[in-house]
Parts: structure tokens; C-alpha cells; sequence
């Protein structure tokens, strides 16, 4: 926890220094690594994963340290979709590394080449609930000027975040990750051990 705030404390500093030079960046679509939330319970889970058993490359079940390639859809409780690979390549990550957010990760793990999974994470599984000491308070000053709430702001080593209030004199920047806070559902479909 202590190293979860330093770092939190080392981004802010970043951002201070760093947002000097005007960027902007959209949040972009692809599923990114997040730190160890803790121990992952996947919750609701439909499968139809083969049997860990068999062994020959095409049919075995994926374990960590497999590099995969995988098609899915992201989507809120609301049936919003928040992201999909659809109409791109899959995503390609190596099992268990940290690529991808963790109970992601453990969805796909006993998947077969072809198998699927429909996987409903907790926020405590994706990206963790909203921490208030993620909503740091800037001089107005130490910021670009033009800067306004709902605008995102980039720090020189990429952390991010949200401009959520600005009174004037301060700003209340958000950095919890956009989907803190948020349970997600995932449509997973595993194309190809690499």
C-alpha cells in the first residue's frame, strides 16, 4: 500500500513537471497492465474450455507463460461496450506477465485454440475501486493554459489523468484509471497459442 501511494505521489510530481508541454491523448482501446489487486475470484463464469489433458499443441490448454492471440468484447453492467477487438487484430499478450489487467488474464487461462469464455470482473478484479487519494489538486498555474474539465492530461512518462473540477485557481485532476470503480464483461475467444 505505502508503495502503491509513493508511486501515486511520484506520478503527480511527473504530471506537475511534465504537463507543461500541452499534451492531450484520448484513452486508447487496448486492455493495459494494471498492478496486483490482490487474490482474483472470476465471477460468472461460461465456458467451454477443454480439458487441461490434452496435450498436442493445437488442442492443449493454455497456461501461464503461453503467448496468445485473442478476440473479445468489453462491456459495462449497462450493456455498454467500452471496448472490442472486433475488426482488428487480436490481442497478442504472454500469459501472466502483467500485459493485461489480471482477471483477464485468469479468464483465459484452460482455454483451447477456439474456445470461449463470457467472464463478468468485479472492479476489485479489473481496475481496482476509485481511490480519493487518485484526486490531487494542482495550481491552475502549473498546467497549460486552455486547460478545462474534461480534458485529459498527460505527464512526460504517460501517466494520465482527468481534469474534474477547476475553481478558478486549482484544478482537481483524477488519476484512478478510467474503469476504476466499474465491473466489467468480457466476451473472450482464444485464436492461436504463438
Amino acid at each position: 500500500m505505502i508503495l502503491r501511494y509513493i508511486l501515486v505521489l511520484g506520478a503527480l510530481v511527473l504530471i506537475l513537471i511534465g504537463c507543461g508541454n500541452g499534451s492531450e491523448q484520448d484513452l486508447g482501446n487496448q486492455i493495459d497492465s494494471t498492478e496486483n489487486r490482490g487474490e482474483i475470484a472470476i465471477n460468472e463464469v461460461q465456458d467451454d474450455r477443454s480439458t487441461p489433458e490434452m496435450t498436442t499443441d493445437d488442442n492443449r490448454a493454455v497456461v501461464n507463460g503461453d503467448n496468445v492471440s485473442v478476440h473479445y468484447t468489453g462491456t459495462l453492467d449497462s450493456g455498454e461496450q467500452f471496448d472490442s477487438s472486433s475488426g482488428r487484430d487480436p490481442l497478442t499478450f504472454t500469459l501472466g506477465t502483467g500485459q493485461v489487467i489480471e482477471g483477464f488474464n485468469n479468464a483465459v487461462i484452460g482455454l483451447v485454440v477456439g474456445g470461449k469464455v463470457q467472464v463478468r470482473l468485479t472492479p476489485e478484479e479489473a481496475y481496482g475501486e476509485i481511490m480519493e487519494a487518485l484526486m490531487v489538486e494542482v495550481s491552475k498555474e502549473a498546467l497549460p493554459e486552455g486547460i478545462t474539465v474534461g480534458q485529459q492530461v498527460v505527464s512526460q512518462n504517460g501517466a494520465r489523468g482527468l481534469v474534474i473540477k477547476d475553481d478558478g485557481e486549482k484544478v482537481t485532476i483524477d488519476l484512478n484509471h478510467p474503469m476504476a470503480g466499474k465491473a466489467l464483461n468480457f466476451s473472450i475467444e482464444l485464436m492461436s497459442i504463438n
